[in-house]
């Protein structure tokens, strides 16, 4: 549709039914950020049709798409959402959509500062408030950018890296709080991101050459002179010169830590997860509240999801003995951890290849990436000793890797020795190492770079030469961050994952002793629509909806994500199934042999997702949320599974059973004041998620409803309402 028969179909709308207001939108998308967006926005919208589209199953997807551009602004239409829309819908879309930083939706929203509704007139003050600090804190952040301009890039990367290692080994707050490292390590890298494009920016934007500014033997004298002295022992601490440079951009590492902090603190109360009890000035306290907790837990169900897989994996007699003939711990514990990344791509139905360039017929098998980056991960990283009550460890790394890489907090190669190396250690082609060392680098000189990543592209290119950040990318999660990127990257084949994903489903169900079918495609009212999965069993019907994705762990955008493609478009599409099979039901009945009649049969309607997100909710009153993972947990009844780790017993040689996950990561999170003790007296019975020895629909139910899978989390660690300050900026030291 281009622009004319776009106007001239909004035209019409004028003077159009409810009902053809609401199906053009369905059919054109154009409430969403789409090319007319606009124009639809500032034409004349009926009062009539107004009053439609709020009471339309959509309406959250609407307003996210009216305050998601200044130039949306439409008082008339403003005037009827306010007056006629449920407050919550509203107050959700303006925050999510960060409305107090659009300068007209933000006029518009005047009215609410004396509105008759109280809770929007706390909305405006509130949001005033974020708007204030917001302020402060980015006129605050101008003299610390500013001195950026006055590093070399080579020198950003030295010093984060010296004051991460400063702070991992020598603060007390780290000992056996492994969380607390990990936590602090994820901030430093969005900061190093950051700090990175805001040089570039200034670089491009003064047309200055990105460029090396050491050559390699420059560069190790350098970091070598800049990290922190080796801790002698436990106990001791010595001291590090910390010279005027040095000391400069640790204040600016700990300001933009400082107003990361201050950010994430008002993302909990733009995505709902925290109220303010008081605000004075600058100053404010919130108090996070239920939807915060169970946000927490959905980001830690990635460990149980890692145990799981890795006990599957050990499940097959073949990984089993190729872990077995290593010749020591650190070697079974590298292989281990490779062979369950592979699971995770099996289990997710990822592709084993990809194609990562459009003028190349190079296909990269996602195995060798995987390899490469836990082989880089796990040996480029100086194996420091680590201090535990049992004395002192110390990993070896192999000869092998030694005899063609150095080992270091941070390493350099120039272009043509790194793809040579990793040519020779790997035994690829050139090309073949050339095209994966370039899919995974981060190239700050090149003007096609668009936005600095160093997770999902860990290799730093500048010029000619590569730099590894060996102390952030020990023991990362490969294949959780390669999936990411292929998903941002578009290099997944999502029809044909998303069809292998909906079979998996019915097959789950099948294993179970249900009759199921996938990618069930029906017409219906002229319209052409797929059920991805269907499955029956004792007079009941799932009908399930599956959504796959990857989104960032960011509370705006996982809250953005849930509200427009569960709340909405998996709802919609739900509830048009629900509508055929009830209409159409001797059809469905014949395609999966239904031995009841309608008036007899329970009817679930299910989400399914390749992520946790809002799991445990239900939609619309009647639509359950729940991961591909944890339904099949509960159609294989494998909860013994989540809950304890055969890892040790595999790493030691057999020699140590079955232990609690749980416990093992509560080994290094002794002195994390939110895990609890963990005791092993659970009983077989409570691995059971079935009540008999067949899976029944109401163990598939009970089991979703009640939260089966993951509820034991709460018993190994405390998810506690939260009180939170938000500040004006105040010179403090959060990482020493």
């Amino acid at each position: 549709m281009n622009r004319q028969e776009f106007t001239q179909a909004l035209n019409k709308l004028v003077t159009a039914s409810p009902e053809e207001v609401i199906a053009f939108i369905k059919r054109t998308d154009c409430y969403a950020d789409r090319k007319y967006s606009t124009i639809f926005w500032q034409s004349h919208i009926p009062i009539d049709n107004i009053t439609s589209l709020i009471t339309c199953g959509f309406w959250d997807s609407v307003l996210l798409a009216y305050f998601s551009k200044d130039a949306h602004v439409n008082i008339n239409f403003l005037n009827h959402v306010l007056r006629d829309s449920k407050s919550l819908h509203v107050i959700t879309s303006v925050k999510l959509r960060r409305v107090y930083g659009m300068h007209l939706h933000w006029q518009s929203l005047s009215v609410l500062e004396h509105h008759s509704n109280i809770e929007y007139r706390n909305l405006y003050k509130e949001l005033l408030y974020i708007k204030k600090i917001t302020k402060h804190w980015s006129e605050k952040a101008v003299s610390y950018q500013e001195l950026i301009k006055h590093f070399t890039y080579e020198e950003i990367l030295i010093q984060t890296i010296s004051y991460f290692q400063k702070f991992k080994n020598y603060s007390k707050r780290t000992y056996d709080n492994r969380a607390l490292i990990i936590s602090y390590e994820a901030i430093l890298i969005e900061i190093l991101n950051r700090m990175i494009e805001m040089k570039r920016k200034e670089d491009i934007d003064h047309g200055h050459t990105i460029n090396k500014s050491m050559n390699v033997q420059t560069f190790k004298a350098r970091l070598q002179n800049e990290l922190p002295p080796i801790k002698p022992s436990l106990f001791e601490f010595p001291e590090e010169y910390i010279g005027k440079k040095k000391r400069m951009i640790r204040d600016v590492i700990e300001f933009f830590f400082a107003q990361y902090d201050e950010n994430y603190q008002m993302n909990k109360y733009l995505s709902g997860f925290a109220e303010f009890d008081v605000i004075d000035g600058l100053d404010a306290e919130l108090t996070t509240n239920e939807k915060y907790s169970l946000y927490r837990k959905t980001l830690e169900k990635g460990t149980e999801e890692e145990n799981y897989l890795t006990n599957i994996m050990l499940s097959s007699k073949e990984n089993k003995q190729h872990i077995s003939k290593q010749d020591d711990f650190w070697n079974r514990e590298f292989e281990l951890k490779r062979l369950s990344s592979l699971e995770y791509f099996k289990f997710y139905k990822l592709p084993s290849y990809i194609k990562p360039y459009k003028r190349s017929n190079i296909k990269i098998a996602t195995s060798d990436l995987l390899r490469m980056l836990q082989v880089f991960s796990a040996c480029f990283m100086p194996q420091g000793r680590t201090f535990t009550n049992h004395g002192v460890i110390k990993r070896n790394i192999l000869d092998t890797f030694k005899k063609v890489f150095d080992t270091n907090y941070m390493v350099t190669y120039e272009e043509d020795e790194l793809i040579n190396k990793v040519t020779e250690y790997f035994s690829w082609s050139h090309d073949y190492s050339k095209a994966i060392i370039g899919f995974l680098t981060t190239d700050i000189s090149s003007k096609r770079m668009f936005g600095i990543d160093i997770k999902t592209r860990p290799f730093l290119k500048i010029g000619n030469q590569y730099y590894w950040l060996s102390s952030f990318m020990r023991d990362r999660k490969w294949e959780v961050l390669l999936h990411r990127r292929m998903v941002k990257d578009k290099t997944l084949n999502h029809r044909a994952q998303s069809d292998q994903a909906e079979l998996y489903l019915a097959e789950l169900f099948s294993d179970a002793g249900f009759t199921a079918t996938a990618s069930f495609k029906y017409q219906y009212n002229g319209k052409n629509g797929e059920i991805d999965t269907l499955a029956y069993k004792d007079n009941t019907l799932f009908i399930l909806e599956l959504k796959n994705t990857y989104p960032v762990e960011d509370m705006l955008k996982t809250n953005l994500y849930e509200v427009t493609t569960f709340s909405n478009k998996a709802v919609s599409q739900l509830e048009r199934a629900l509508d055929y099979v009830q209409q159409h039901f001797t059809t469905i009945k014949d395609e999966l042999n239904i031995d009841c009649e309608l008036n007899d049969l329970r009817i679930q309607t299910v989400i399914v997702s390749n992520i946790f997100q809002a799991d445990n909710l239900v939609f619309n009153d009647r639509h359950f949320k729940v991961s591909i993972f944890e339904l099949a947990i509960i159609l294989k009844n494998d909860l013994y599974n989540v809950m304890y780790s055969k890892m040790n017993k595999e790493l030691s040689g057999g020699s140590f059973p079955d232990v609690p996950a749980e416990w093992v990561h509560g080994m290094v999170n002794v002195n994390n004041e939110d895990h609890k003790d963990v005791i092993n007296n659970i009983e077989a019975k409570d691995y059971n998620l079935w009540s008999s020895d067949r899976c029944s629909a109401d163990d598939v139910i009970s089991s979703i409803k009640g939260n089966k899978v993951f509820k034991h989390m709460e018993a190994y660690k405390g998810y506690p309402i939260e009180n939170f300050n938000i500040n004006k900026f105040l010179s403090r030291r959060y990482i020493d």
